[in-house]
C-alpha cells in the first residue's frame, strides 16, 4: 500500500517540478501553461511601430517553377445562387466621404456613368492583393454586386495555371495540365520583370494545355462573347493552338523579331463557351486568358499568396505599361499590409516609401485610370486580458 501511494505521489511531484521548471528562466517562457498577474508578454506591450527595419526579405532567385496539373470548378466558398445569396445591408456611413481626395476616382466614376447611360465596351478594374485576392474571396463578392449594378461585363483575367496552392476564382471553370513552368513576383522571379498584368508570366512547351470557360451551374458566370490570350511574342516563340466550344482550331504564331506583350481576341457567341488552348510546338510564353462580354464591369483578381507591398516591386514599370496598353483598366485598386501586420513592428517610414514606389508604378502604367489605395481587412488578436482585438498594426 505504500508503495502503490508513493508511485503516485512521485508522479505528482515530478509533473509540479516539469510545470515550475520554466518559470525559473527567462526562456522558458513560451513554455509556461499559466502567466502569472505580473507578467506581460512581451508582444502584448511591444511597440507596433519601430524605425529600425523589419521583416527583411531574404534574397529571391530567378528562374521558374513548375506548375502543377489543375482543375477549378464555378466556386471555392460562395453561393452559386442568386437566391442563397442573403440581401447585403446598406452600410450605415458617416457624412461625407470616407475616401481621401474622392476627386482622384472622377475618371473611374465618369466611365461608370457613361457606361449606365448606354454606351457600350467594358469598364476593367485591376484589382491587386495578397491571398485574400488570390483566392478571390473578397473579389469575387465585389464583383458580383458591381456587375449586378453596372453590368455583366464577365469574369475577367485568369492565369493559365494555378500559381500558387490557394488560387482558385469564383463562377468560373478553369484547368490545366501539366508541362507549364511560371516565374513570379514571389518568386522564382524572371530577369527582366516582366509578370504581365496579374504577377505571373508562363513558359509552356509541346503539348501543355490549359482551357478557360463559363461556370457550369449556379447563376453566375454563365456567359461569355470574348476570349482575350494576354501573350508575348519573342525570337524564340513557339506557336499555340486555340479553340472554343463550337468554333474551328485556329493556330497563334508567336515567334517576331522583338518581345511584345499582345492580345488575341476570339469573339464568340454571347452566352456559355469555354477556350482550350495547347502548345504546338515551340515554346509559348503567356500571361493568361480574359472572359469577357460586349459591355459591362470586369473585375481582374490580381493576387500573390503571402504578397506584401515590396513583392509587387518587382514588376517592371515598362512592361507593365505595355499589357496595361492592351487592357487598359479605368481603375487600379491595391489592397496589402495584411501580411505585414503578421512582422510584428512595422517601420512606418519604409513602408510608406515602399508603397509609395508602387503606387508610382502603377500610376505611370495606367496614366489615365483612376487609383485607389485600400485598407486592408480587420483582423482579430488578443489582448492581454484575453479579449478579443483588432490588430493594433492595422489599425495604427
Amino acid at each position: 500500500m505504500d508503495a502503490f501511494v508513493g508511485k503516485p505521489a512521485r508522479a505528482l511531484g515530478t509533473m509540479f517540478v516539469l510545470l515550475a521548471l520554466p518559470y525559473t528562466f527567462t526562456k522558458g517562457e513560451p513554455f509556461r501553461v499559466v502567466r502569472m498577474p505580473w507578467e506581460h508578454r512581451q508582444t502584448d506591450d511591444a511597440p507596433v511601430e519601430t524605425t529600425s527595419t523589419v521583416a527583411v526579405a531574404p534574397a529571391v532567385e530567378t528562374g521558374e517553377l513548375e506548375v502543377r496539373a489543375t482543375d477549378n470548378q464555378s466556386a471555392n466558398a460562395l453561393p452559386t445562387g442568386k437566391d442563397d445569396t442573403p440581401a447585403a445591408r446598406p452600410p450605415t456611413l458617416p457624412e461625407g466621404s470616407f475616401l481621401e481626395r474622392p476627386e482622384a476616382l472622377s475618371a473611374f466614376y465618369t466611365r461608370l456613368a457613361k457606361q449606365q447611360a448606354g454606351e457600350k465596351g467594358v469598364v476593367r478594374i485591376a484589382y491587386y492583393g495578397d491571398s485574400i485576392v488570390t483566392s478571390d474571396y473578397l473579389t469575387g463578392t465585389a464583383r458580383r454586386l458591381l456587375q449586378a449594378r453596372f453590368g455583366d461585363g464577365g469574369h475577367g483575367f485568369l492565369t493559365v495555371a494555378n500559381p500558387w496552392e490557394w488560387y482558385f476564382h469564383n463562377d468560373v471553370a478553369h484547368s490545366a495540365g501539366s508541362g507549364w513552368r511560371a516565374s513570379r513576383v514571389t518568386g522564382p522571379l524572371t530577369k527582366d520583370g516582366d509578370y504581365g498584368p496579374g504577377g505571373v508570366v508562363f513558359r509552356g512547351s509541346a503539348g501543355a494545355t490549359a482551357s478557360f470557360g463559363t461556370a457550369k451551374d449556379g447563376d453566375y458566370g454563365r456567359k461569355v462573347s470574348r476570349f482575350s490570350v494576354l501573350y508575348a511574342t519573342s525570337p524564340e516563340g513557339g506557336a499555340l493552338e486555340l479553340k472554343t466550344t463550337a468554333g474551328e482550331a485556329t493556330v497563334l504564331e508567336t515567334k517576331a523579331g522583338e518581345a511584345v506583350a499582345k492580345v488575341h481576341s476570339i469573339d464568340v457567341p454571347d452566352g456559355e463557351n469555354k477556350l482550350t488552348i495547347r502548345v504546338l510546338r515551340g515554346e509559348v510564353k503567356i500571361y493568361g486568358v480574359a472572359l469577357e462580354r460586349e459591355s459591362g464591369l470586369v473585375l481582374d483578381a490580381l493576387g500573390a499568396l503571402g504578397a506584401r507591398a515590396r513583392v509587387w516591386e518587382h514588376l517592371d514599370g515598362e512592361k507593365l505599361a505595355a499589357v496595361y496598353k492592351e487592357r487598359m483598366p479605368a481603375l487600379v485598386a491595391v489592397q496589402l499590409g495584411t501580411n505585414e501586420s503578421e512582422d510584428g513592428a512595422v517601420n512606418v517610414a519604409d513602408y510608406k516609401a515602399t508603397l509609395g514606389r508602387l503606387l508610382d508604378t502603377f500610376r505611370k502604367a495606367a496614366p489615365e485610370a483612376s487609383l485607389l489605395l485600400v485598407a486592408p481587412p480587420d483582423r482579430a488578436e488578443k489582448s492581454p486580458s484575453g479579449d478579443f482585438r483588432s490588430n493594433r498594426v492595422l489599425t495604427k
